[in-house]
């Protein structure tokens, strides 16, 4: 176990075979091979309907889909064909593949997401997973902060279902702030508070909607030709007025172990393997606070945007391998808010004493206004947790500005 009083945890890069520079050397269309046509939508769960009455009627159900007109909810999918630029992939990870692509008459660019089927997914389960990303990241698409989808393709000989997303020719916040510290360029604290402001709006238009994501950290923010930074990636979102139908459909212990809040790790069968899938649990407390651990989650956001590094490698503290620096950080967290400001304070003392609670030697490298709030965004009681509203509120994101254009400058 790696603690943070040796050295802070370095934020690891995803796998990347391509990177947004060579996106832009376009092969002909054709060169992926497969044309992706839309796929019809399957029936949805219903809490009453069993999932294994479902498996039963995959054959059929596959069978029939292809012959109904195309549809994802009410709103019809477009009968578009879609064309991979190139076999090689912009991104492969645990749970999809990504390709640059464009329509049949090249002359729009997409990006093609194959997702793919876990070993705990029946193949219907998988359809209704891929289906549910595609309505949850739909119903925020009137946010300037979350990327678009346009349709769920699937191509001829192969099982795999693919979504259909906008395509941000700027890569991942995690690649630009990685390229950024290789080549020496700072990050002005203004611009980094600016872009945080970015994604904090896009998660709070979410859990307006009662949509949450699940899956927060840096590679899951894109940024688009002007210079927004994007939410991508909802594989693990949950509509929580679909509760019931959604829940099934994937792990409840989705996400990155570093970014996963404590709560995470208390519930049945996930303390002590960060990376084992329960799925689906019907343990879940009603009451399960899940926008709490998105807050959670953009805490560590924060962390690596401006430090590249977390003050923990997992907030696990009830299973044998738990880890001794959350176990301080929440025994001695502040028990109101009065405390909460005194602590932000003696933090800006250089000669502040942190081997008591060794977190704490991050949050001094933090700038006052966004500390207090980060102090708030990681309480370990999901009760008392800032809100986005509340992070929207304060002064720090209320007075935080830059020009969208000013990290494509960087960039540049």
């Amino acid at each position: 176990m790696i603690e943070l009083a040796v050295s802070p945890v370095p934020l690891s890069m995803a796998t990347r075979t391509d990177s947004s520079e060579s996106m832009d050397s376009v092969t002909s269309v054709g060169s992926g091979g497969c044309c992706y046509r839309s796929f019809s939508c399957v029936e949805p769960i219903s809490p009453a309907t069993s999932i294994a009455t479902l498996d039963t009627q995959i054959s059929l159900q596959s069978a029939d889909t292809q012959k109904k007109p195309a549809s994802v909810g009410n709103k019809p999918i477009p009968g578009q064909e879609w064309v991979k630029l190139s076999r090689k992939p912009i991104f492969d990870g645990a749970n999809g593949v990504i390709y640059k692509a464009s329509d049949a008459k090249n002359t729009v660019f997409v990006v093609i997401k194959t997702v793919k089927k876990q070993p705990w997914q029946s193949p219907v389960l998988y359809q209704h997973s891929v289906m549910r990303e595609h309505d949850n990241l739909a119903k925020c698409a009137a946010s300037k902060y979350v990327v678009d989808v346009h349709d769920v393709v699937s191509c001829s000989g192969s099982l795999d279902l693919s979504l259909i997303i906008q395509y941000c020719p700027r890569g991942d916040l995690l690649d630009c702030l990685s390229r950024l510290r290789s080549k020496r360029v700072h990050m002005a604290s203004h611009l980094k508070d600016a872009v945080f402001k970015q994604i904090v709006r896009g998660v709070d238009f979410l859990h307006r909607h009662e949509i949450v994501h699940r899956d927060l950290k840096p590679e899951n923010f894109l940024i688009d030709a002007q210079g927004t930074v994007k939410i991508n990636d909802f594989g693990c979102s949950l509509d929580l007025n679909r509760l019931d139908e959604q829940l099934p459909l994937n792990c409840l212990n989705c996400g990155t172990p570093s970014f996963k809040a404590p709560e995470i790790f208390g519930l049945d069968n996930v303390a002590g393997d960060a990376n084992a899938c329960v799925c689906p649990s019907p343990r879940i407390d009603p009451k399960f606070d899940f926008k709490s651990v998105d807050v959670w989650a953009l805490g560590i956001v924060c962390f690596h945007l401006f430090l590249m590094s977390v003050p923990w490698t997992s907030a696990d503290v009830v299973s044998e391998t738990r880890n001794k620096n959350m176990e301080l950080y929440i025994k001695n967290y502040p028990a109101n808010q009065n405390h909460l400001r005194s602590l932000a304070d003696r933090l800006n003392d250089k000669n502040y004493n942190t081997s008591l609670n060794p977190a704490l030697s991050l949050f001094k490298k933090i700038h006052y206004d966004a500390r207090l709030e980060l102090l708030a965004m990681l309480h370990p009681v999901p009760a008392k947790r800032h809100t986005t509203a509340l992070l929207l509120q304060s002064s720090w994101l209320t007075q935080a500005y830059a020009k969208p254009e000013e990290i494509l400058t960087l960039m540049s």
